[in-house]
């Protein structure tokens, strides 16, 4: 752990060097001039609603801020966003701290506690409650401020060479899954790799995963259909997370009109990342389909087992929060609280 430390120090000092970390660009007009990395392509689904957020943000700014997005990880990596984002390689980022290696103990560990969240804009509502109830979640990006939440539609399995139509199916196989659902698969004997996207198409191309948890969408937006012959409904799910955020040494320059402006559009490009999710799911279908691969409907009695396993290891998830002092068991607790709660209508104010 101290190497890796290390390395990441070298790394952030190089960035440092090529990228300073200078004060915000304000010209004579009046005007901010702000950098957004992303390490996913412009084309990507979850790009298209940051570019929608540039563009409402903007026109709600009456053209203060000005926005210069770079694209396919020109200005930050996939896996050490947080921090290349803590230390002004870019004014705001796409984060993605749950596919971090070091830190982020219970942003990673909340994301197992959703199951029955189907649902995108309830897990956003829990995440918010979470920051607002448990300091930890701040204290773990400490360095920057979270403008949106992103939620997800359940993930999925897509395979090649074996189809999966029980959870017995997935012992020996080697796929890449989201934090959430890691212990979840050791659990039924897969071996389990944890992998930025970005990463996923060449290793699944070359045979190095057997296949992936994935939602519908990126069959045709990462193009995994053309590599995928199997996809397995079995709906596995996992919960929200800080995926938006911008510097605090850049968030400090700003006026304070223009910090409620960045507040306030954040439930925008939430809502804009949701759109488009169900849209590049309802598109990922119809490439699959079109590709020839295999939808396959899987039994509510596997269903049930997966569900079974899966709150077990929340449990356990929750416990071992404890090696780091944090509460595992009341978050547990508090998001299991909310979710029906939210799915009932009920308005819990977290924001």
């Amino acid at each position: 752990m101290k190497l890796l430390s290390t390395v990441i120090a070298l790394v952030l000092l190089s960035y440092s060097s090529i990228f300073p970390a200078s004060a915000v660009t304000v010209d004579d007009d009046g005007i901010y001039h702000l950098t957004y990395g992303n390490s996913l392509s412009p084309n990507h689904t979850f790009s298209q609603a940051d570019k929608d957020w540039m563009a409402y943000v903007e026109r709600e700014s009456n053209g203060r801020i000005q926005i210069k997005p770079f694209w396919s990880g020109t200005l930050i990596s996939s896996d050490e966003n947080v921090h290349e984002l803590r230390h002004g390689v870019t004014d705001i980022a796409m984060i993605t701290p749950i596919y971090m290696r070091a830190g982020m103990q219970a942003i990673r560990a909340q994301t197992g506690f959703y199951i029955g969240a189907d649902e995108p804009e309830t897990q956003i509502e829990v995440y918010h409650c979470l920051m607002r109830d448990f300091p930890i979640f701040n204290q773990e990006l400490e360095g920057i401020k979270v403008l949106a939440v992103q939620g997800g539609t359940p993930s999925y399995i897509l395979t090649r060479g074996r189809a999966i139509n029980t959870i017995d199916d997935l012992a020996g196989l080697r796929l890449r899954a989201p934090t959430a659902l890691v212990q979840v698969l050791y659990e039924l004997g897969s071996d389990a790799v944890l992998m930025p996207m970005g990463d996923v198409y060449p290793a699944f191309s070359k045979g190095i995963i057997d296949g992936l948890l994935t939602p519908e969408d990126t069959l045709f937006s990462m193009h995994f259909a053309e590599i995928g012959e199997y996809f397995s409904m079995l709906p596995m799910h996992r919960g929200g997370y800080p995926s938006r955020a911008i510097s605090n040494r850049t968030w400090n320059q700003l006026p304070e009109d223009l910090q409620t402006l960045l507040v306030e559009s954040g439930r925008y490009w939430e809502q804009q990342i949701t759109h488009y999710l169900t849209i590049g799911n309802q598109k990922g279908v119809e490439y699959g389909i079109e590709q020839g691969v295999e939808f396959i409907d899987i039994d509510q009695s596997e269903q049930d087992r997966f569900n079974q396993v899966y709150n077990e290891l929340a449990l356990i998830d929750a416990i071992n929060l404890e090696r780091h002092d944090i509460d595992g068991v009341a978050i547990l607790d508090y998001v299991l609280e909310l979710i029906p709660r939210i799915i009932a209508g009920e308005d819990v104010n977290c924001r």
